[in-house]
């Protein structure tokens, strides 16, 4: 018998998580299609599928159940131990779409919190908010680089918190490359008037502005040792950009949406249909 323990560590984690992604490149496929085949031919496995086999606790029960969903035509089984969460609707003790509050159970009298760690006698030594406060003390020193908090419009105008749904709806957080480098993928927003009623929409009828804002995409973006940004891009040419309802077109914030016939796309994904592309650096103040 043949026992590999596999060590990829990345600039982001002491492991790859044994999968491919834009982040951190293909690492999923560096193991099956080159390290795997090296190491069956160097010490003369059997190589067939119905040979191999995955075991793996924690992190690596994840990566064992991941190698053998992504490649399942590549192994004949595998065993995972307390895995790491594999589904956002058990993402530790919280289920992402349904719980309104990651750190208290909600019921009719009362709050509970939401537990995170426990000792194998059950005691309890940190909750979910524990867990979170933690974070932020570690602030700007952990082992993340760039993040980049994004959010917009649907194609329709409109945001999350008004389209009444519970799930995270066009906003996510995502990290830079060691190099500072990013891709990112999502609709391409339009200009929409601004909400209309109430004292707002009395205000604004009663002037000659225009209530529209244009095609934009939100960022908040942290570094360590940098300061922290919070701004968006326009769309060039877009309608409304002479006439911002906010005011906060700037000709720095303009940028160049690109179309491209379908094919490969920035992110490594076939599209079949036309897109765009746009190419922007950030530059944060120290």
């Amino acid at each position: 018998m043949l026992i590999v323990s596999i060590q990829h560590a990345n600039p982001y984690y002491d492991d790859s998580y044994a999968v491919n992604s834009v982040n951190v490149g293909p690492y999923g496929d560096a193991i099956v299609d080159e390290f795997m085949p090296y190491v069956e031919k160097t010490y003369r496995a059997v190589g067939q599928p119905w040979a191999r086999v995955l075991t793996g606790g924690s992190t690596g029960g994840w990566e064992a159940l991941a190698q053998q969903v992504f490649y399942p035509d590549v192994f004949n089984g595998s065993w995972c131990d307390c895995p790491d969460p594999v589904d956002f609707r058990a993402y530790q003790s919280i289920d992402i779409y349904k719980d309104k509050n990651a750190y208290w159970v909600d019921s009719d009298w009362k709050m509970v919190p939401r537990p995170s760690t426990r000792q194998p006698d059950d005691m309890l030594i940190s909750t979910i908010q524990d867990d979170a406060r933690w974070e932020a003390t570690l602030g700007s020193h952990g082992r993340s680089t760039e993040q980049l908090d994004i959010w917009q419009a649907d194609a329709d105008g409109l945001y999350e918190s008004q389209l009444g749904v519970e799930e995270p709806t066009l906003r996510a957080v995502f990290h830079t490359g060691a190099d500072g480098k990013y891709v990112i993928r999502t609709i391409a927003p339009p200009g929409y008037s601004i909400p209309m009623d109430g004292t707002v929409g009395d205000l604004m009828r009663e002037t000659d502005i225009s209530h529209f804002r244009p095609t934009h995409i939100h960022f908040y973006i942290t570094a360590p040792g940098y300061q922290p940004l919070i701004t968006h891009l326009f769309k060039k040419d877009a309608r409304y950009i002479d006439s911002d309802v906010v005011f906060g077109v700037k000709e720095e914030l303009i940028a160049e949406f690109k179309q491209r016939p379908a094919g490969k796309t920035p992110t490594g994904e076939d599209s079949s249909k036309p897109f765009y592309v746009v190419d922007y650096d950030f530059t944060l103040s120290r």
